[in-house]
């Protein structure tokens, strides 16, 4: 196969750039709020409660966030992650402490079905005055959950625990990888790599688009999970045919082509479609094949 061009015809299409494995934000609480240091960023903290970020109150002298009190019943520190991929294996981490009294407790609810993806007690930390390490593997049922840190179980139940100390520090989630995927084969160089390319129309969707639009689609970069909202992909809304065409430069072998997106949650659907055409002078086109069709047939085989 040779071709200078090559045009694809989607639904919607959001080629990808990268994104760091964990799904939460400020996860050792580094970061305070605007709203005040006993805060943490991104995360939300019950008005009223006795949970507060301490900077220095974690391992080697880091941020923790930190329960102190009397007898009482509280709320959970909460965060809602990025998007995570539907049906996959996660794992959740986090380092504890405990003056004995109380049970530190880290759980995951999948937020469309309310469900528990890990229960109080496969998450609660051991009576220990050191630091230590509690984690819990589920599998997700969507894209949405909510990561929750309790000063312990009876909290969680709406009771009174206490007095007590807890401090919660360096949270994090991501997913485990599957060892069963299947590696792509060697297709040798990447002649797309970094080589312009126009759009018809032009990507309208309001999260993505930006300057990097005219880059992201052949930059090599890949993205993991639901990423459409990130302005580093390239993404369109209400636009039912999208033509985008590479210009390789010269006439040159095509050994192989592949594509990125996301889909399957939030009203994004997968493409119906990826036509690939080729050709030498602009004018003359000739159909290679539809990746849609071919992926599932991979998928299959494997």
């Amino acid at each position: 196969m040779r071709s200078l061009l090559t045009a694809l015809i989607i639904a919607c299409i959001c080629l990808p750039a990268g994104a760091a494995p964990d799904a939460i934000a400020n996860s050792d609480f580094a970061e305070a709020d605007a709203a005040g240091a006993t805060v943490p960023a991104s995360w939300d903290v019950p008005t009223g409660s006795a949970w507060q970020r301490v900077a220095d109150a974690g391992p080697e002298g880091g941020a923790a966030m930190r329960w102190r009190g009397e007898a009482r019943a509280d709320g959970a520190v909460r965060q809602q992650p990025d998007f995570l991929t539907p049906d996959a294996e996660y794992r959740i981490e986090a380092l504890v402490r405990s003056d004995g009294a109380l049970l530190p407790t880290i759980r995951v609810i999948d937020l469309p079905e309310q469900a528990e993806l890990i229960p109080p007690a496969g998450g609660t930390a051991r009576p220990e005055t050191e630091w230590q390490r509690i984690a819990g593997s589920f599998r997700t049922l969507s894209a949405d959950v909510e990561v929750q840190i309790w000063a312990d179980p009876a909290h969680v139940r709406g009771e009174v625990a206490g007095p007590g100390e807890v401090a919660v520090a360096e949270v994090t989630l991501a997913q485990v990888e599957d060892d069963a995927d299947v590696a792509l084969p060697d297709l040798g160089e990447n002649i797309a790599l970094d080589r312009p390319y126009t759009m018809t129309p032009a990507p309208g969707y309001s999260y993505t688009r930006d300057e990097g639009d005219m880059t992201q689609l052949t930059d090599g970069i890949y993205s993991e999970g639901h990423f459409w909202t990130r302005p580093t992909t390239v993404g369109w809304s209400g636009t039912r045919l999208c033509f985008v065409t590479i210009d390789l430069g010269q006439d040159q072998p095509i050994r192989g082509l592949s594509f990125s997106t996301a889909a399957g949650v939030a009203g994004v659907k997968w493409p119906a479609s990826i036509l690939v055409y080729v050709s030498v002078d602009g004018n003359l086109w000739y159909p290679m094949g539809d990746l849609v069709p071919l992926g599932t047939l991979r998928d299959i085989m494997d």
